[in-house]
């Protein structure tokens, strides 16, 4: 029996991790599937429950994404972060009052937490409660400022405060053991936790770790206003990660020559589900075949081949907006597309992984079993990316990187036949999952280890750089 229960919880692990992978990708449908099947097993899965939620919002069905949330909360009443995801999805569909109960429930909790009341602000500035909203944002901030470690200097050196910015609670594990124990005073904040109106804490350096997404457009903006006027050390501005929109990142990549990415339009429902869509899609020089993405923030990978196809796609979906893009052959000489994963890390590209399949809509859960040829081709490309494809793909790809200003990013790319370096995925989130055991992974799993090394050595020399330089322009005290 116990080997049964062993058994059930790694495939429902599993699958879970195979879901986040789908909705990185936007493949919310098939994510939806995946933790149906867990939640079938067991209805009260609780990390099931608050992963399906987002896959259910981001193609229209609300109200599933809501009782999932509800679900997830009735069994763990005191998982905070739980809390404010609910709350938050509650502010969404406009029912505040809701939100007001739940964030209230939990700070009987934990009465001091900053994160809760920030958002309970929110939500009684919502409610036009704008006194007791002042409150509760004051308490927020005299809160963050007591938990803030205390800076200690000392003629020998100086401790740094580094405030981390993080989209998943992976993120704030990868990251804080890389940069624990280095005289480093950190304070990792959500990004789901700041508002438009939240000052970030005091900082020497910043590391800005997060996702684009279409929803955070103006909290980003209010971001990059605040890092403009403070000193310290900044890996990723705020401005940098807006520019990796999906909507805007062919333009911000067009001057870089043998690197494409599709012009992704960004079209509303009605116009795709209108008499006039030829006429549209004619207007932005789109044409079948064509890659659609419901909801905004990954690139178009829903391959469709006419109009037909894209109404009874549109009308299958309640999502408001969708992403469009022309579709491109991605195949290289032997007809195989070929799915590249690298990180880049201060200009530098680390091999990750390598996937391929005969579809033109490879990714990592539905490419081809691994040929031997195909696992020497990606042996060969995590031991030196260059030997395997060529030292000017990766000037290409720290060209990408220096033309959109940014620190740190993961790219996904396809190989064509002629040589070009096709965008597949760019995201400045810094995430990603340990490749699994096995002997068939091991050399994935030795190419994640160099590059968190990399991704260590390259914020600390950045913030113990910035360090020594501000201790040497301390100006000299003579007795």
């Amino acid at each position: 029996m116990w080997c049964r229960i062993a058994t059930r919880m790694s495939a429902d692990r599993e699958a879970l991790k195979a879901a986040l992978l789908l909705q990185r990708v936007g493949q919310h449908l098939r994510a939806i599937a995946l933790l149906r099947a867990v939640l079938t097993r067991n209805p009260h899965h609780v990390e099931a429950l608050r992963c399906i939620a987002p896959s259910w919002l981001a193609i229209g069905e609300t109200q599933q994404a809501r009782s999932a949330l509800e679900r997830a909360h009735a069994t763990a009443p005191d998982d905070l972060s739980l809390c404010l995801e609910l709350a938050a999805l509650y502010s969404h569909c406009q029912d505040h009052l809701a939100a007001q109960r739940v964030l209230l429930a939990a700070l009987e909790v934990d009465p001091n937490a900053p994160a809760i009341h920030e958002a309970l602000a929110q939500t009684l500035q919502s409610l036009g409660d704008r006194g007791a909203a002042l409150e509760h944002r004051q308490r927020s901030r005299a809160m963050v400022a007591r938990r803030l470690p205390v800076i200690t200097h000392d003629s020998d050196e100086t401790v740094q405060r580094c405030v981390v910015l993080v989209n998943h609670p992976h993120q704030h594990a990868l990251l804080t053991r890389l940069l624990r124990h280095h005289d480093l005073q950190l304070f990792v904040l959500a990004l789901d936790s700041l508002t438009s109106n939240t000052p970030l804490p005091e900082y020497d350096a910043l590391l800005n770790a997060v996702s684009f997404d279409a929803h955070h457009r103006a909290l980003f903006q209010h971001l990059e206003d605040q890092v403009a006027q403070r000193p310290g050390v900044v890996i990723n501005r705020p401005a940098a990660v807006l520019s990796t929109d999906p909507a805007i990142l062919a333009w911000r990549l067009a001057p870089i020559e043998h690197v494409r990415l599709a012009a992704v339009v960004r079209l509303e429902r009605e116009s795709l589900l209108a008499s006039t869509c030829a006429q549209t899609l004619a207007e932005h020089q789109l044409s079948f075949p064509l890659l659609v993405q419901p909801g905004g923030g990954a690139l178009p990978h829903e391959h469709l081949a006419s109009l037909d196809d894209l109404h009874a796609f549109v009308a299958s979906t309640a999502t408001t907006q969708f992403l469009c893009a022309p579709f491109f052959d991605l195949r290289s000489v032997d007809g195989r597309v070929r799915y590249y994963r690298v990180v880049v890390i201060g200009g530098v590209s680390y091999p990750l992984a390598c996937a391929g399949g005969f579809h033109w809509r490879v990714a990592w859960t539905s490419a081809d079993e691994p040929s031997p040829a195909l696992q020497a081709h990606e042996n060969e490309f995590l031991a030196d990316l260059s030997a395997a494809l060529g030292d000017n793909v990766r000037e290409r790809l720290s060209t990408i990187v220096a033309c959109l200003e940014i620190d740190l990013c993961m790219i996904d790319f396809s190989l064509a036949a002629s040589g070009e370096v096709t965008v597949l995925r760019l995201d400045a989130g810094i995430d990603w999952q340990e490749p699994p055991e096995g002997e068939t992974f091991a050399r994935r799993r030795e190419a994640s280890e160099r590059a968190r090394r990399a991704l260590q050595l390259f914020v600390l020399r950045r913030i113990k750089g910035a360090a020594q330089e501000k201790q040497a322009t301390k100006p000299t005290v003579r007795s």
